[in-house]
């Protein structure tokens, strides 16, 4: 009887991996700023770059970074953010009335200790624009933001093969819920900071999705012995 169910179970896996892989491939999300603005940035060892049509910057540790943007109108505000976790940090926020300006100098390496993939946005009263910027010569586990991703990650994917022995019980299963969106959100944000997953896709979203759905699912697969059911 429990035969059907775990080929049942095993099937809705088979399902859910092409979406899993097809939302962690690596896409070139081409981020250009809208509006008609330009900018630019120099990093004192990478050099300089364009960013008004680029998607990707890659600097190095010891660089220090400056920007400068313009306008074909006056803006009267102007905002430049780190996204990290999806929580965005404000790096620049400036009240004027002109049709260009700068920001920096920024040390890249009071930022890579935490993360060295990070999704910077910018914004103004007729422009928006986005880029990813790589810290090309630092680990990911060597960052914050990666060390925690990956022990998350592992410790959510031990707990799911845990959980295959476990009886399937509504409480196992919210343990397995819990533990899935741990595997999700611990190895997505890995895999951000491996350059595998592209913060400004879906798969960040998709990620944790599977693993919740994952969760509800394996928890009692492998089972012997008579599960209370709650």
């Amino acid at each position: 009887m429990k035969r059907p169910r775990v080929i049942g179970r095993a099937a809705s896996l088979g399902v859910l991996l092409p979406v899993l892989l097809l939302a962690s491939a690596p896409t070139s999300a081409q981020a250009t700023i809208s509006g008609g603005c330009s900018a630019t940035a120099v990093a004192s060892k990478s050099g300089s770059i364009d960013l008004t049509n680029a998607d990707v910057w890659h600097v190095h540790h010891d660089d220090i970074v400056t920007g400068e943007g313009k306008s074909p109108t006056a803006q009267t505000f102007a905002q430049i953010q780190v996204v990290t976790f999806g929580i965005a940090t404000s790096l620049l926020d400036r009240k004027a009335n002109k049709q260009s300006g700068s920001a920096g100098p920024f040390k890249v390496s009071d930022y890579d200790r935490y993360i060295r993939v990070l999704l910077v946005t910018g914004k103004s009263n007729s422009c928006d624009s986005s880029i990813l910027v790589v810290v090309d010569d630092v680990s990911p586990q060597a960052t914050l933001a990666g060390l925690l991703g990956l022990i998350i990650g592992v410790l959510g994917l031990l707990g799911l093969v845990a959980s295959l022995y476990l009886p399937r019980t509504l409480s196992s299963r919210l343990v397995g819920t819990v533990l899935g969106l741990m595997a999700g959100l611990g190895w997505g944000e890995f895999l951000q900071q491996a350059e595998f997953i592209d913060p400004r896709t879906v798969a960040v979203i998709v990620l944790p999705a599977i693993g919740v759905v994952i969760g509800v699912l394996v928890p009692g697969s492998f089972y012997r012995g008579s599960a209370t059911r709650v």
